[in-house]
């Protein structure tokens, strides 16, 4: 199923214009080059593991969405000449379709981070998935990753972290009511 492509539009403190959407098949390049914004740093936490590409695989999987059990917000900004710029990706993706639990993930291009981006695209992705169905979100995360933390945090202050013991802990946060 195609996820319809409605925008929306958001403005961060520091006035820069942001386009939210949602993924669709066709944004495999979008992805690929959102990629290539994230530092060994920013890869690594995102996913724990050292990763230089994305395989042909991945990018299918990452972009095959329906928009209920596998839902993905990109955010676009602007590059110097007017063209549609990747800045960050937010998923949720139900392990079975009962539940009202997903694993949800956030990334931001390097180059805009610290600007609460991270914070914008987590509130949003929350709403769309409050709206789908969804209470809870969980996840993994690096235990040294204090700004992935916070930003969870942020949305739910009671958010549990558990050690997996291997340098990750496991997440579960509550989505809040009204979003």
């Amino acid at each position: 199923m195609e996820v319809p492509d409605l925008r929306s539009y958001e403005v961060l403190s520091d006035d820069t214009e942001l386009v939210l959407r949602p993924l669709r098949e066709a944004d495999r390049a979008l992805v690929a080059r959102g990629f290539a914004g994230l530092g060994p740093e920013s890869r690594y936490r995102r996913y724990m593991v050292p990763k230089q590409v994305l395989t042909d695989r991945e990018l299918r999987e990452l972009t095959r969405v329906d928009g209920t059990f596998h839902y993905a917000l990109g955010v676009l900004g602007w590059d110097a000449d007017g063209g549609e710029q990747p800045l960050a990706i937010a998923r949720f993706v139900r392990q079975r379709a009962d539940s009202d639990e997903a694993d949800a993930a956030v990334a931001v291009v390097d180059a805009a981070q610290g600007r609460g981006l991270g914070k914008v695209l987590l509130r949003r992705l929350a709403r769309e998935a409050s709206q789908r169905g969804v209470r809870r979100f969980v996840g993994d995360v690096l235990s040294s990753n204090v700004g992935a933390r916070c930003l969870i945090r942020g949305l739910d202050p009671d958010a549990r972290f558990v050690s997996q013991g291997d340098g990750s802990a496991r997440f579960a946060l509550r989505l809040p009511d009204g979003l």
